[in-house]
């Protein structure tokens, strides 16, 4: 098989997307493992594909095989047809030669049902490509890379394997790798190969190129957050010349689930995404640069910039940052720019601390599929003023700050969070011209109106939103805005559901097992304003109504003195800055 992570074709990252071929050659060894015990088989051939027969010529028997390459004499195996492991190691000291790697250190695993049938191997490792630059290359007699929190890459390791999936390093037990050179000394332009464990290093490595005396000549460290994929050789060219092991820049990818207008943080780090809309794979054309638009932290609170995000950078297909080193919940919205200084997209990072969404999801008596516990932007699902989240246009992928307070006696007081850059900016559709276009060029102007129909754009546009996730939905990969009404009602998201009404400033629908809070964080009117906190609260869902769409309100009636719920109100204007809760998108 002639892939990227078999035996005979091993990926290496490059700015050409190029592969180098291994082959096998004559004299190639190989361990064999079966359920009747162990043998060594050899090839006479050699290429992509080759023969290898037993050396003993007794064979094995048994109906699940288990191939290691290289034979190695003291690996051992636990064979089964579901899930084998087979102890072996990775050497600590590996040979350094040019345009090559120590054939002992590349370790493949691979299956078959009968002896003789074909046995594809699969890589177990990934690697280090690397040439040197500097003006003391004549000087290096080993050159040892360590991850710098310590991680285990090399040494004894057990790998796990199943024919269904790809092979694991479970385990190791050595924290570093050292090349030396075959030919005694090491050549400027020349490629060499280090070989570990496949994984991340959280604060990133250093190469330490040592002179005949064990002393280090050149230590070039990188410090950033760097993951190594089984199969593939990361690319670095002058690897002693240290700036360019600090210029690495790399991060944890949010972006596994598919992209989006929204991604979480719930830990510390180094993160990155691609410069792409929501569901769509494509990078964005004619990005120049990118930038934090703002930062809150949910109250009203001045903070300062990077408070919440930082370490901002940008290589054409992703966006890096980092959290501070103490992780701080908020929200933030990062914007990439053309070369026009023109905003061309952006997308709201929400940090909160130890939030999954789906661990923590919540699916209602009658329903058959979870919603989020909280409100999108919101840093707790308790009756707080974090519980908030912020608000949205009907239509729009980009947030504006919420409420600040829990309640404000006055209807038409209460205070929005602050952000880096103030409260919320505002622009009339009136003196704009007020297209979806515009909107993405302005994803921090809330667009007032004082049409009949309340919509902020000149024209109504009533697919920007919908039951298939669109590129204009704000929420994250795996979720999407609810239905109010859909023709199946099961795809309601609120119908029908039971809701405590003794709450003060908000509800809590459905009641065992699930208690899913709701406040009322009042909302924007079409004017800009922020009215009803304490009071009353609009979510809003996909579904439109003519000119307007249908919300689920929540609401504190004076007259009865408790809370009011309903499950699809029609007429909420699209203009209005409303809340968000985020349904599962199967």
């Amino acid at each position: 098989m002639d892939q990227p992570d078999t035996r005979t074709v091993f990926g290496e990252s490059t700015s050409s997307g190029s592969f180098s071929k291994i082959e096998w050659k004559a004299g190639d060894r190989i361990s064999v493992f079966s359920s009747s015990g162990s043998d060594i088989f050899e090839t006479t051939g050699g290429g992509e594909t080759t023969t290898f027969t037993s050396v003993s010529g007794e064979g094995l028997s048994g109906s699940f095989f288990l191939g290691l390459s290289p034979y190695v004499e003291t690996a051992t195996a636990e064979v089964s047809s579901s899930n084998s492991s087979i102890s072996a190691t990775i050497p600590v000291e590996q040979v350094g030669v040019g345009d090559s790697f120590d054939p002992n250190a590349l370790i493949a695993v691979g299956s078959a049902t009968k002896i003789e049938d074909k046995m594809t191997f699969y890589n177990v490792c990934s690697g280090l490509r690397f040439t040197l630059s500097g003006s003391n290359v004549t000087k290096y007699k080993s050159i040892e890379l360590t991850g710098n929190d310590g991680e285990k890459i090399a040494g004894n390791v057990v790998i796990s394997y199943s024919p269904s999936s790809s092979p694991v390093v479970s385990s190791c037990d050595a924290t570093s790798v050292t090349l030396i050179p075959k030919s005694g000394s090491f050549a400027k332009n020349t490629s060499y190969y280090l070989v570990f464990r496949p994984g991340v290093f959280k604060k990133g490595f250093t190469l330490t190129f040592k002179d005949s005396s064990n002393n280090a000549v050149v230590t070039s460290k990188c410090s950033s957050y760097v993951e190594f994929k089984r199969s593939v050789f990361a690319s670095i060219n002058g690897a002693d010349i240290p700036s360019h092991l600090e210029a690495i820049r790399d991060g944890e990818l949010l972006s596994k689930n598919g992209t989006a207008n929204c991604y979480i943080v719930s830990k510390k780090g180094s993160y990155k995404f691609p410069v792409s809309r929501a569901t769509e794979e494509d990078y964005l054309p004619g990005v120049t640069r990118v930038g934090v638009l703002w930062e809150t932290d949910n109250t009203t609170g001045q903070q300062t910039v990077g408070s919440i995000i930082t370490k901002l950078a940008f290589n054409k297909q992703h966006v890096y940052f980092d959290t501070p080193s103490t992780l701080k919940d908020g929200n933030a919205v990062i914007v990439a720019y053309n070369s026009a200084n023109e905003i061309v997209w952006s997308w709201h990072i929400w940090v909160c601390g130890g939030y999954d969404p789906v661990t923590s999801s919540q699916t209602y008596t009658g329903k058959t599929v979870a919603m989020m516990d909280r409100n999108l932007g919101a840093l707790t699902s308790s009756p707080s003023p974090l519980s908030n989240g912020l608000f949205y246009q009907w239509g729009r992928k980009d947030p504006f700050p919420g409420a600040a307070e829990s309640y404000v006696a006055d209807p038409e007081g209460g205070h929005f969070m602050v952000t880096t850059k103030g409260t919320i900016s505002s622009v009339s559709s009136e003196s704009v011209e007020a297209t979806v276009d515009y909107a993405i060029a302005h994803p921090d102007k809330f667009i007032t109106t004082t049409k009949a129909s309340g919509d902020w754009l000149a024209a109504s546009v009533s697919t920007l939103w919908a039951q298939t996730k669109t590129v204009y939905d704000p929420c994250p990969a795996g979720w999407r805005i609810p239905a109010a009404v859909a023709d199946d009602s099961s795809q309601e998201a609120w119908s029908n559901v039971s809701y405590s009404s003794s709450d003060k400033y908000g509800v809590y629908l459905d009641s065992s097992p699930v208690r899913a809070w709701y406040p009322d964080n009042g909302y924007i009117s079409t004017s800009g304003a922020l009215y009803m906190v304490g009071q009353q609260s609009l979510y809003w869902s996909n579904s439109t109504r003519s000119l307007t769409a249908y919300t689920m309100e929540v609401k504190y009636s004076t007259s009865s003195g408790k809370q009011e719920f309903n499950p699809s109100r029609g007429s909420s204007m699209r203009g209005e800055g409303h809340s968000v809760r985020c349904i599962k998108d199967k």
